[in-house]
């Protein structure tokens, strides 16, 4: 058992498993400190744990729960835990096969390299273990990046600074850094089938390593504007249209546009930005017909050779350990074509000669408008990205500031689990550091933290068992380097109750202040001066912000992404009652503004934006249909008068306006 605890790493301690009654999600039982948080506040915890999007970036927490055991073996979709003593069979990048030999079982699972999880987002295998390799019941057979040694990652330990930053952290706004943008990844993915017809005719878009025009970009090759492919059809029928088609040289509609009568340009493109083909399958489903391309023809020939060789390969592969039949039933489910599968996409099968399936990826780092939390529902939107070299700094020890957020938000939200965990974070990413710096000082510095950190955390069991834990350490050099190595692969974490009297008073006398002074650079007080258009009326030199609270927090990227989320109504459509615009937009709606935003707008000094979004936009019939008549005529908008303006919101704009002005 403890041969399996280092090869782990981390302080995770094995006890036994224990029946465990969920109040509400399986997701609360990944937050700790769960008896300080509001029960609202976690039930939105627990909805926004599930939108998470995951890379291989992600990072085990500092401070784990006690529940983390069940959530490894139960996992079904981002884990495989070996249920008995076996072996991997066979494993590509398509699926993995593994054996169980007490229950005398053979497993198959899909397992590819990348995953796709909820829309275009996906999730990267981070590990799995190879072909004719043994294991023992409780092993990872594999893992994607929502797991690390078997331990939930879904998020990043980044150092957070709760101050307030020139109203660029306002209510649900967060600043973060330029180095964090870039380690926050989302992952995409999507699907393009392609179907081919005797009259398919398609124009080359693209190059291959000798500078010869393709038809379709290789696998590695980024994609142009989108655009997999471009094919030529018929405005009529395809019948009459093929006959026409037989008695014209092709050659000569290659450049044909959708001015012509006849034919029309269809572009087969990708709803994700910058992707780059990962893949492709090729499906022949009537072999007695050719293409009236004969150019084309030769292509598809030649990838479906290709691909068949890999099936080929694949079935010897099989065959050398699987039954015929087992093998056979195998290639059909995940290798050739089926009509049943219903992940072909909305393609028309009739009269198709050739399917292609094409597997586009893309990456991208975090933007302005993208959506992050912590695990108690403290979420934020980003409105600013400072460059890396003028960030804040923790003034001791010279450690970047990487986010910063809302202080008053903790009270607003009563998510007081969040003040605990980065107090309680903070000592172990001491402990972490000063182990991979300074590893000969590995059970001296577990030894404090046992003693001073998870003592006052009035898990006694687990105090014990870290304690007879160091002990043999202490004892063993093969046990320690193996602690020290794993440490070093990923990061020291400890487990830690979800509710209990925690001794928090003892913890800040006797651990880490999470209190520092905090280090603004005049080049970072330059940079906002800047971004906000405005002289600052003092000296511009280097600051310091004493007794800032900081520290390490886990912080989770969310699927709200601003390029994905983003849109504009500025005329919908108005209840008949209220004048006030319908809310959705798939109904048309109009554009609605919160208080919050409100008061954000009003903070800011807009006085036209507000006119704008509380008339004209808003219940103002007349000034609707005047706004445009302007923009048409003149290009350009000149608001009327306050006088002249006909709303039921009148009086509002008249108070806002002079308090703004005044």
């Amino acid at each position: 058992m403890l041969e399996g605890f280092l090869m782990k790493g981390g302080m995770r301690i094995f006890h036994e498993l224990r029946i465990i009654f969920m109040l509400t999600s399986i997701q609360l039982a990944t937050i700790p400190f769960l008896g300080s948080t509001d029960s609202t506040r976690l039930q939105m915890s627990s909805k926004q744990i599930q939108q998470s999007i995951t890379s291989l970036n992600c990072e085990i927490p500092f401070t784990i729960t006690n529940e983390f055991n069940d959530i490894t073996t139960n996992a079904k979709l981002g884990i495989l835990v070996a249920e008995d003593d076996g072996q991997v069979i066979f494993n590509d990048s398509n699926i993995i096969i593994i054996y169980y030999e007490n229950l005398d079982q053979i497993i198959t699972k899909k397992l590819p390299k990348i995953k796709k999880t909820i829309n275009n987002y996906s999730s990267i295998l981070r590990n799995a273990l190879p072909a004719k390799t043994n294991f023992q019941k409780g092993d990872i057979i594999y893992e994607y990046d929502c797991f690390n040694n078997g331990i939930y990652s879904f998020g990043y330990n980044v150092n957070t600074a709760f101050m307030p930053f020139f109203g660029y952290n306002h209510e649900d706004a967060i600043v973060i850094s330029e180095s964090f943008a870039k380690k926050s990844l989302v992952n995409y993915i999507e699907y393009i089938y392609i179907p081919i017809f005797e009259h398919t005719i398609l124009q080359k878009l693209y190059k291959d390593l000798k500078g010869s025009l393709i038809y379709f970009p290789n696998i590695g090759q980024n994609i142009k504007e989108n655009i997999v492919c471009c094919d030529i059809i018929p405005r009529s029928n395809k019948i009459t249209m093929t006959r026409i088609l037989k008695k014209l040289n092709i050659s000569d509609l290659v450049n044909i546009t959708n001015n012509s009568p006849l034919l029309a340009l269809h572009r087969n493109q990708t709803k994700i930005k910058n992707g780059t083909i990962n893949g492709y399958r090729i499906h022949k489903i009537k072999k007695d017909f050719k293409l009236l391309d004969k150019e084309l023809q030769v292509c598809l020939d030649k990838m479906y050779i290709n691909y068949c060789n890999f099936i080929i390969n694949t079935y010897d592969n099989l065959n050398n350990y699987l039954p015929l039949d087992y093998t056979k039933k195998i290639l059909k489910e995940h290798y050739i074509y089926n009509e049943k599968i219903k992940e072909r996409g909305n393609v028309e099968t009739k009269d198709m000669i050739y399917l292609i399936e094409f597997e586009v990826i893309s990456s991208d780092c975090s933007h302005i408008g993208d959506k992050f939390t912590n695990r108690y529902a403290g979420k934020g939107v980003i409105s600013l990205i400072i460059p890396d070299e003028i960030r804040p700094l923790m003034l001791k020890n010279k450690t970047p500031i990487d986010l910063i957020t809302n202080t008053f938000g903790v009270f607003s939200r009563m998510n007081l689990g969040q003040i605990i965990e980065l107090t309680v974070n903070k000592n172990v990413q001491y402990c972490n550091k000063l182990i991979q710096i300074k590893p000969e000082k590995t059970i001296e510095c577990l030894t404090w933290l046992n003693e001073n950190i998870i003592k006052n955390l009035n898990y006694n069991k687990y105090y014990n068992s870290v304690k007879n834990h160091i002990e043999t350490l202490n004892n063993d050099k093969y046990y320690l380097e193996a602690f020290i190595e794993n440490v070093n692969n990923s990061n020291l974490f400890i487990e830690c109750p979800q509710f209990s009297k925690i001794n928090l008073h003892n913890i800040l006398k006797n651990g880490i202040n999470p209190n520092e002074d905090i280090l603004i650079k005049k080049e970072l007080l330059e940079f906002m001066e800047d971004k906000l258009k405005e002289p600052f009326p003092f000296k511009k030199k280097d600051i310091v912000l004493p007794n800032v609270f900081c520290g390490p927090m886990y912080i989770i990227k969310l699927n709200k992404i601003a390029k994905q989320i983003t849109t504009a109504r500025d005329l919908g459509n108005i209840k008949g009652m209220t004048k006030q615009p319908l809310r959705g937009r798939l109904r048309g709606g109009g554009s609605q503004v919160g208080q919050m935003e409100l008061e954000g707008i009003i903070c800011s000094g807009c006085v036209n934006s507000i006119q704008e979004l509380i008339t004209v936009k808003s219940d103002w019939n007349e000034g609707k249909k005047d706004l445009i008549k302007q923009i048409i005529v003149n290009g350009e908008y000149e608001f009327p008068k306050d006088i002249n303006i006909k709303s039921s919101t009148k009086s509002v704009i008249n108070t806002i306006i002079k308090f703004l002005k005044n």
